[in-house]
């Protein structure tokens, strides 16, 4: 059986950074941090979802990952890198779920 997951998940994090007098984050370095391997797949070709709140949701695709791969924060910036090194898709995660065999990124 072929490896189901050939992509590689990164998220950006930032190194060094101090807070200023209001508490924002100012300074530091940006760097992408590899999470795990993955595979993404486009989700409904990237439509636009309206909710009854009025709140507009642009969903583009759904990443698969294994059960024991680290926890990502809901709003964090994260990119899919296919097996040629090539950017697959960047975005924001909408939302994180960890199942019993798998985990799932929406973006």
């Amino acid at each position: 059986m072929a490896n189901r997951y050939t992509d590689t998940l990164q998220m950006i994090t930032t190194i060094n950074a101090q807070r200023n007098a209001v508490g924002d984050l100012v300074g530091g370095t940006s760097q992408w941090v590899t999470l795990s391997k993955c595979r993404e797949e486009p989700s409904d070709g990237g439509t636009e979802v309206s909710t009854v709140s009025a709140h507009a949701t642009n969903k583009s695709s759904a990443i698969f990952f294994p059960a024991n791969a680290p926890a990502v924060p809901v709003n964090a910036e994260i990119r899919v890198l296919g097996a040629d090194g090539t950017v697959q898709v960047q975005g924001m995660v909408m939302r994180y779920k960890r199942y019993k065999h798998y985990g799932k990124i929406w973006v």
